[in-house]
């Protein structure tokens, strides 16, 4: 057909080197390609099916790659660095070592995902689904939960919802539920990212 012509003449073209730098690959057909180490730097790759495909180590710094399929690919030791990621498929994917700082992870989907040595420092993972990743214990993982967090004038939001810390200390002693059940991990994660913001506000103020 002609859109396997078309994804043909494009994996070619990646093979001999062409140049893909900030390339616009909107909804590309890149399922299973060998782009090992390609220079896909600010790259458009929105939508873009890149299931099982071979990125390792390649640069993907600024790409965009929202809602891309990028379940089972490999992308060991690749550079995301400040990558859009939002809503993507990583089901499965092979992300060992690779460069997260600042990528924008919202919503995407990271279940089985191995997270070996990746370093997800400053990465927005609000809305991500993390079940069943692996080796989430030896990744740089920032302060993430569902919500995020800010403090205005001596007073936390999270979410939609403003307190005092006191007011936040005592909310999360009782038994009052919001939308996140309290024997959940995410209202784990609601309350370390209290705690740390209280542990900052308070260093702050000394």
């Amino acid at each position: 057909t002609e859109a396997e012509t078309v994804a043909q003449t494009l994996k070619d073209a990646i093979k001999s080197g062409a140049n893909l730098r900030s390339a616009d690959l909107r909804s590309a057909d890149l399922i299973g390609a060998d782009l090992r180490s390609a220079d896909l730097s600010g790259a458009n790759l929105r939508s873009a099916d890149l299931s099982g495909a071979n990125l390792r180590s390649a640069n993907l710094r600024s790409a965009d790659l929202s809602g891309a399929n990028l379940s089972g690919a490999n992308l060991s030791g690749a550079d995301l660095r400040s990558a859009n990621l939002s809503g993507a498929d990583l089901r499965s994917a092979n992300l060992r070592s690779a460069d997260l700082r600042s990528a924008n992870l919202r919503s995407a989907d990271l279940r089985s995902a191995d997270l070996s040595g990746a370093d997800l420092s400053g990465a927005d993972l609000s809305g991500a689904d993390l079940r069943s990743a692996k080796n989430i214990e030896q990744a740089k993982m920032p302060i993430y939960a569902k919500w995020s967090a800010g403090i205005t004038g001596g007073k936390l939001s999270i979410g939609c919802k403003t307190k005092t810390f006191e007011e936040w200390a005592i909310w999360f002693a009782g038994s009052e539920e919001y939308s996140t059940p309290r024997n959940s991990e995410e209202f784990k994660r609601l309350y370390a990212l209290f705690l740390a913001n209280k542990a900052y506000y308070e260093f702050m103020k000394s």
